[in-house]
């Protein structure tokens, strides 16, 4: 009697735990910059996206004061302008030239891109990754996120497509 309970209890966990996935789980994305290959995008967990929310801001924060230090030198500003003011008196080669120079963090996309594979790319046919994804408990590896991001067209498209699935008005169930 109490195994079967038991039984009953992990089949209503089992059964809601599915559920809940197949809400997360988009359509099937079939990649065309690497043809043959496909994955599920997901949506983001409340951990997930806060770590991408996290990472976002601290992008938009400003400027570092080593860079703000470096712009102020060459446009010839007074301590009492704005970053604004200040940006907008540099020419946009130079300024593009400055945050190269002194910030590359405010130019590098790949830790964004980086946290939103992470969380975001579900069941697949990649050899040697988790074919869960994001889904499985152990999530796509480290090494997988590596490799994928020196391939620029590829983490593009895959980025983009679990962008669009995690946008707030991207609802529906995958066929799967």
């Amino acid at each position: 009697m109490r195994i079967q309970r038991f039984i009953k209890m992990s089949e209503k966990k089992q059964t809601w735990k599915d559920a809940a996935r197949r809400t997360r789980q988009g359509k099937k994305h079939e990649l065309e910059t690497l043809p043959g290959y496909y994955f599920h995008p997901v949506k983001f967990s409340v951990e997930g996206n806060d770590e991408i929310v996290a990472i976002s801001l601290k992008k938009k924060e400003g400027l570092s004061p080593k860079t703000l230090k470096k712009i102020r030198e060459i446009a010839g500003a007074k301590k009492d302008m704005s970053e604004a003011e200040i940006i907008n008196s540099i020419p946009d080669d130079d300024l593009l030239e400055i945050l190269r120079e002194s910030d590359a963090k405010l130019l590098n996309s790949a830790e964004l891109k980086r946290a939103k594979i992470k969380h975001g790319f579900g069941k697949n046919n990649f050899e040697g990754v988790d074919n869960e994804g994001a889904e499985g408990k152990k999530g796509v590896s480290d090494d997988f996120i590596d490799d994928i991001l020196q391939h620029v067209e590829v983490v593009n498209e895959i980025v983009g497509a679990i962008e669009v699935w995690n946008r707030p008005l991207a609802l529906g169930q995958s066929e799967s």
